[in-house]
């Protein structure tokens, strides 16, 4: 494998530096075959680095930082020099496989958008995340808050650029659904009753229709489209659905006197294996989809190890990405006549 380089938002988040730089640290000592761009205040990262990983870790000062309500037009125009701008320029100017940043949504996506631009037949770049399902299945959302609107093209675009990811050898033709509130051709908005249409039109994606939010989890599809502002709420639902139900738990066996204490280590160990998988402490990161470049977006209150496991992701993508078969394939799609 060649080396793979990731640029490092080290400055932005709700934490910023205290948990993004050690956990970039502890990533290069972990992590063979990896260069690492540290963007941020270089008087708080270089004296952090130890001296056997400065072969592997470069700094990149940036004096300004995007705080977490800057406004993204804000952070764009005014903020020319902030660690999440010049992490996203590495990209742009290929000294960059990724970019990773816990930073300010909006003014992430907004400065992806800006300096990398959408891919030949995209009109909007999406978030996009990969959830565990049943079976040892993996299933993909999108968009995650990017768009909290977005018309039936763009939705069709969304599944044009989740198959774009998702087809494999293994998978050439991957299962796609829209979220809705039913199964039936009758409901559900405007919007989605088009998009609907012009998936069912399009031959080279696998619709499958519509699916409800209570079947996320089964293993129907492979890839699930809505537009931001219903993705997002899901998300951020499912997140404290399972951390209040893990919490519950925990709390009940503590008070179960009648439980042994080696039995409920075991019973703590089961349900900590069993909710790890949807917790952000053990899965974080999503992926701007649709962009010329990758930037992956790691959850803002991350902890270090969070921020360890955005990191690691991120170095997965860049093995997976083929950025020429993908833009080619969506090419493709965008273009074809039974899509049109």
């Amino acid at each position: 494998m060649s080396l793979a380089k990731i640029a490092v938002d080290i400055s932005s988040g709700d934490h910023g530096a205290s948990v993004t730089l050690p956990a970039a640290i502890k990533f290069a000592q972990n992590t063979p075959q990896v260069e690492l761009v540290l963007v941020g205040d270089e008087s708080i990262i270089s004296p952090a680095i130890p001296e056997k990983l400065k072969n592997k870790i470069k700094v990149l000062h940036a004096p300004e930082t995007v705080l977490m309500d800057d406004p993204p037009v804000i952070a764009l125009r005014a903020k020319k020099r902030s660690s999440m701008r010049l992490a996203v320029d590495l990209v742009r100017s290929k000294e960059a496989d990724i970019c990773v940043s816990a930073g300010n949504t909006g003014a992430l996506m907004a400065m992806s958008h800006t300096r990398l631009r959408t891919i030949k037949g995209i009109d909007r770049p999406a978030i996009m995340g990969s959830f565990p399902v049943s079976k040892g299945k993996e299933i993909c959302l999108l968009d995650l808050g990017a768009n909290v609107t977005a018309s039936s093209e763009n939705l069709f675009q969304f599944a044009i650029l989740a198959h774009g990811l998702q087809a494999n050898q293994l998978n050439p033709k991957p299962r796609i659904a829209l979220l809705n509130v039913g199964h039936e051709d009758i409901k559900g908005t405007a919007v989605v009753k088009e998009t609907a249409e012009k998936l069912h039109a399009c031959d080279a994606l696998n619709f499958i229709g519509y699916i409800e939010g209570n079947e996320l989890f089964s293993d129907k599809a492979d890839i699930v489209v809505c537009d931001g502002f219903v993705g997002n709420i899901m998300l951020k639902s499912c997140e404290g659905i399972v951390k209040t139900l893990y919490e519950k738990m925990l709390t009940g066996l503590k008070n179960r006197l009648i439980f042994s204490l080696t039995f409920k280590n075991i019973l703590k160990k089961l349900m900590k294996d069993t909710f790890q998988d949807y917790s952000t402490d053990h899965r974080n990161g999503a992926i701007f989809v649709g962009l010329n470049g990758l930037v992956l977006k790691s959850h803002g209150n991350a902890s270090e190890n969070s921020f360890l496991k955005a990191l690691e992701l991120g170095l997965t993508v860049i093995k997976d990405f083929d950025c020429q078969k993908y833009e080619s394939l969506v090419a493709k799609i965008t273009s074809s006549e039974v899509c049109l």
